[in-house]
């Protein structure tokens, strides 16, 4: 029995139907992108550096924290060519990555970093959808941390 390939634009509407409301932009010199409609995967983690600092004697090991260090992971089925993404998440492009887990509606919480493009890739999915892979390191501090929440 052979697979059946549904058309690119159903298989793209199903999966914005399944998807839970969260809210992700790339906002960069050359507007903002929302990329949340085209996300199929999205993740963040942060890091610190340790520092071992442990005697020769003792018994357990002891760490200093060092810098910290964060990033974003992005997988974006490609829409109407996904020239505006592509353009806009080259490796080496700067911008301000702004997210939010619940959505972005008034009082949600806000999150976000200034970042530069690591990683970008391009893919098919087994079925056949382009995908844009990419990876973004944070530079700077937090711009939106904990506490901070969407404005109306």
């Amino acid at each position: 029995m052979s697979a059946q390939l549904i058309p690119y634009n159903v298989y793209l509407e199903k999966r914005r139907a399944e998807r839970a409301v969260i809210a992700v932009q790339w906002i960069h010199p050359g507007g903002t992108l929302d990329l949340a409609p085209d996300l199929a995967r999205f993740s963040v983690e942060g890091a610190a550096e340790l520092h071992d600092v442990t005697p020769a004697n003792a018994g357990a090991r002891e760490v200093l924290p060092g810098v910290r260090r964060g990033g974003a992971r992005l997988t974006i089925l490609v829409s109407e060519g996904g020239v505006a993404q592509e353009s806009a998440l080259q490796p080496g492009a700067t911008g301000t990555l702004v997210y939010g887990r619940a959505g972005s509606a008034p009082g949600q919480p806000k999150r976000g970093f200034l970042a530069v493009v690591r990683r970008f890739a391009e893919t098919l999915t087994p079925d056949g959808v382009p995908a844009f892979e990419v990876e973004l390191e944070q530079t700077g501090a937090l711009v939106f941390g904990p506490g901070a929440v969407w404005d109306e």
